[in-house]
């Protein structure tokens, strides 16, 4: 019979077809890690502090001539590190009287200072959980700016403020636009990032001690930057 040998080798061709091995899909290999992906980001290290002692001695502190600054300066350098937890409710107002210093000469002037908890997820890495307002006083305002020296002397005094206070109720009312962080230092300091440098140390009854510093002119010996005590208004 004429169709066996064709059967025969369609068979076997059919044998080799489905002996014959497939070659295996290729796999592309995973990605490896990269190195600079697992490395944590650089910890933001604490600035330095600066030392009060520096300002004391160019200003000649005890001096008749700068009394209220070296006053001033003294409760800032026997101060301690702002304790958060003084403030009691989120937002916090201080008032003072401010001593801006311009190669050696004073000018004064009031100021306020505002203080906003904020959750500590919401502070960036190395800052503290709160954000502030450092304001002067506007000289044009009428009786807001009239009653400053009042409730300086009040805050002081720790006495009642009392409601009628213009000053007072501008401060107490003031909405700020603008906010800026804060962060601790290598010493008992609070850096407030605002104008390149200003530090802050607590003092007795909530008091807070502010040293501003301008960048040193060349040839300058003297102090330049501003220096203020601030009372607690509400906390």
């Amino acid at each position: 019979m004429r169709l066996m040998p064709c059967l025969a080798i369609s068979a076997a061709f059919l044998w080799l077809g489905c002996d014959k091995k497939q070659d295996p899909s290729p796999v592309e290999p995973a990605p490896s890690a990269s190195p600079e992906a697992s490395e944590p980001a650089p910890k933001r290290e604490p600035v330095q502090d600066i030392d009060a002692k520096v300002i004391l001695e160019q200003l000649r502190c005890p001096a008749k001539a700068h009394k209220d600054a070296c006053d001033i300066l003294e409760g800032f350098d026997a101060g301690t590190k702002w304790d958060l937890t003084s403030i009691h409710a989120e937002e916090a107002r201080y008032f003072g009287k401010a001593f801006r210093y311009n190669q050696g000469v004073a000018e004064e002037k009031w100021m306020f200072l505002l203080v906003k908890k904020i959750p500590l997820n919401k502070a960036a890495e190395g800052d503290l959980p709160l954000r502030v307002g450092l304001r002067d006083l506007d000289t044009t305002l009428g009786p807001e700016n009239a009653h400053a020296d009042k409730l300086w002397w009040l805050l002081k005094r720790d006495d009642a403020v009392p409601k009628r206070n213009a000053t007072a109720k501008y401060v107490l009312e003031y909405a700020s636009a603008n906010w800026d962080s804060a962060a601790a230092t290598q010493g008992p300091s609070t850096i407030l990032h605002v104008s390149g440098g200003t530090y802050v140390r607590q003092g007795k009854a909530r008091t807070l001690h502010l040293v501003q510093m301008d960048a040193a002119r060349p040839g300058a010996s003297g102090f330049d930057g501003m220096l203020v005590t601030f009372y607690p208004l509400t906390w």
